[in-house]
């Protein structure tokens, strides 16, 4: 039940949900209290000013980083990233998705998005630049290897193979020029297995979004922060 554009309930769920996380941090004995607001909410699960914050330097670290400032319609395209996330996690743990060996996945994770970088001092550079703690950089990095096996499970492995065989032989046909090689046109057996492959992924891909779609429609889903909300309606 998508109910975000109806100034009301927002007010409302600002009165009824909205909540302070309190962090304190010690400085020569004494507390340092920082305040952490919510800006959005899926199925009762909070989304942290923070957290968003954070999913724009981890953005940067491991893709390529956006102009600074960054506009509106920027912060709101990766608080939506986020709230799809939130969408998937849920369900996986209502599903009982776990990962096996936990700890050694997320260090290939993190060794992955290192080697984006010349060297490990680059990493911890970028790291220092953007402050982003590593542990923050592993739990978001637990997060997509479980975003991942959920779309692995439930929509790129059971896609019709044959409606993929189909799919991919009417493909070579209509784009025969595509596949060449030194002027060497290839056969359709010698392309399939990555056409295959590729077809598979971009219907998983439109099997997946029409899922969301739904999560939002079914679920309850607000975002509280007013220029944020306004978002929607800004000119791409």
């Amino acid at each position: 039940m998508k109910i975000k554009d109806i100034q009301t309930v927002r007010d409302n769920m600002r009165c009824s949900i909205l909540f302070f996380f309190l962090l304190y941090i010690s400085a020569n004995a004494s507390a340092q209290v920082l305040i952490d607001s919510i800006v959005a909410v899926v199925n009762t699960e909070a989304i942290t000013r923070s957290e968003l914050e954070n999913e724009f330097r981890i953005s940067a670290i491991v893709g390529k980083p956006a102009a600074e400032p960054l506009t509106l319609t920027q912060k709101r395209a990766v608080l939506e990233t986020i709230i799809n996330r939130k969408f998937v996690l849920q369900e996986s743990k209502r599903i009982g998705i776990v990962i096996a060996k936990r700890d050694d996945r997320i260090t290939e994770k993190i060794t992955e998005i290192r080697t984006r970088f010349a060297s490990n001092t680059d990493f911890q550079n970028a790291l220092q630049q953007y402050q982003l703690e590593i542990d923050t950089l592993r739990v978001w990095g637990y997060e997509q290897l479980i975003y991942d096996e959920y779309f692995r499970r439930n929509f790129f492995n059971t896609v019709s193979s044959a409606e993929v065989e189909r799919l991919a032989k009417l493909y070579y046909e209509k784009n025969k020029t595509e596949f060449t090689d030194s002027e060497r046109q290839k056969e359709y057996s010698e392309v399939r297995e990555a056409l295959i492959e590729r077809i598979r992924q971009a219907q998983a891909e439109k099997e997946f979004a029409v899922w969301l779609d739904k999560q939002k429609e079914e679920g309850t889903w607000h975002i509280l922060d007013d220029e944020l909300a306004r978002a929607e309606n800004e000119p791409r």
